[in-house]
């Protein structure tokens, strides 16, 4: 890709954000780096971030969703030590937790839920397992088997999976966008390179261009053969201008003609501030005719900060 032609991930804008401070002293760049708002997941803010009282936990209490418990990072709620009341001369067993993962039991209601399909539920799924509650203790093997291997399920489980894993490695749009940050940020840093490069050349006076910029000449220019040198011991500098990864440098006449340009309005900028903040001041105009008798005027400025330089 040419060096004029747009570059995806780095706005062109930010060349306008360059600050360029006291030019006579000590300069800085600094490019303004406005990252976008990270993504938030939307958990309840009871549930993500405080701690949930058993009671609040049982499947047969309605007040916090099991979708929101999962985000929260709790397992199944599956108590030990409560009374499990006889229904029909059977009780729930806590053994059947170690078989059925999934499988969570209500105090409040003495009926075993499905965590994985409370939490995913579908419109196929067996209600007894979501919402009622499943009482039939006499069935209760049989039954826990055949809903652990229905279709539904097997459905909520690998979304289940799916979402603990995502807290680990985090989503696809987590991973792009922080993939997309760290390239934006990258970019900026080259960029900065680039300005620091010109800044150079023209706080010293010297020529930007080279009679000959083609990979085979010798000397292409105090600007590249500056930037070469500061390659050496810029890793970022290496990889972007040197390798050129990216197949873009920033460094075409369209380039640098449009950073001196932002740097001119900038110095102004800063004249005009300067003229305003001390008041008082004096004009000084001067003309001169070059070899061509072209008349040439300067403009001299003098004021009085109260920094008193030197």
């Amino acid at each position: 890709m040419a060096d004029d032609e747009k570059i995806e991930d780095l706005d062109t804008n930010d060349l306008k954000r360059v600050d360029i401070s006291n030019l006579n002293h000590n300069i800085e760049i600094e490019l303004t780096t406005t990252t976008e708002d990270d993504v938030k997941k939307s958990v309840n803010n009871q549930a993500a971030e405080t701690d949930i009282s058993e009671k609040y936990r049982d499947p047969g209490v309605t007040n916090i969703s099991a979708y929101q418990l999962l985000l929260a990072k709790y397992s199944p709620y599956q108590p030990e030590n409560c009374d499990f009341v006889k229904c029909n001369n059977r009780r729930f067993r806590k053994e059947w937790y170690v078989s059925n993962k999934w499988l969570e039991y209500s105090p409040t209601k003495n009926a075993a839920f499905c965590f994985y399909c409370r939490a995913f539920p579908h419109q196929n799924a067996e209600a007894a397992f979501i919402t009622a509650g499943f009482k039939a203790w006499h069935k209760a093997t049989a039954t826990f088997a055949s809903h652990n291997n229905s279709v539904t399920h097997k459905e909520a489980s690998a979304k289940v999976i799916g979402l603990r894993s995502s807290f680990d490695t985090g989503s696809i749009a987590t991973a792009t966008n922080t993939y997309h940050k760290t390239v934006v940020i990258k970019n900026r840093s080259y960029l900065k390179c680039i300005i620091e490069t010109l800044l150079f050349c023209a706080r010293q006076g010297i020529a930007i261009r080279g009679h000959d910029e083609s990979n085979s000449s010798k000397n292409k220019g105090n600007f590249l053969e500056l930037l070469y040198l500061r390659s050496k011991d810029n890793v970022l500098l290496h990889e972007y201008f040197v390798e050129n990864k990216n197949h873009y440098r920033y460094i075409s006449a369209t380039y640098t003609n449009a950073i001196f340009n932002i740097m001119a309005q900038q110095v102004l900028l800063n004249i005009i501030n300067s003229i305003k903040e001390a008041g008082i001041f004096s004009i000084l105009v001067d003309e001169t005719q070059d070899l061509s008798r072209h008349e040439q005027v300067s403009f001299i400025i003098r004021l009085l900060t109260t920094q008193f330089p030197p």
